[in-house]
């Protein structure tokens, strides 16, 4: 047994390396705010959790800010919706590393939300892309069932 398959597996919540490089459908169950880190690095953020699933998934901010244009700023209102998962490259501490993302879908309209910059200012700032070049992909997000993945 290789020491990292089963780091890779240990823990309370989604990593990037959960995802085996795939894409995986879920249904959001409930929502919580925890404390993450520890002594003064802890942070309280909020963190997914998914039906069927053991894992949660703490959110960052662009995480987040997907969430807010996909369904709007009430938290409740992401209780049963189904979003894709995937990894993206990012920078984090000085190094290129696969992030864990939530995926655009381009089947949901972003909200409006006070002024806040949208799903459409965030893809062209980190992409340099305009969200309306991107072309769906497959079938809408709602119709897809939620995935199996080992570890998660």
């Amino acid at each position: 047994m290789k020491v990292s398959d089963v780091r890779s597996t240990e823990g309370k919540y989604l990593k990037s390396e959960h995802l085996q490089g795939r894409r995986v459908t879920v249904t959001i169950a409930s929502y919580q705010r925890e404390m993450l880190g520890q002594g003064s690095d802890a942070k309280e953020k909020t963190v997914l959790y998914f039906q069927g699933k053991a894992k949660g998934m703490a959110l960052n901010r662009i995480n987040e800010d997907r969430l807010v244009d996909m369904f709007g700023d009430e938290m409740d209102d992401w209780v049963g919706q189904k979003i894709t998962l995937g990894t993206e490259r990012t920078q984090y501490q000085g190094k290129t590393v696969d992030g864990l993302r939530v995926v655009p879908s381009p089947h949901h309209q972003p909200q409006q939300n006070g002024g806040k910059p949208g799903l459409e200012h965030v893809v062209q700032q980190r992409s340099g892309y305009q969200l309306s070049e991107m072309r769906p992909v497959g079938k809408p997000v709602d119709d897809l069932p939620d995935d199996e993945v080992p570890g998660f």
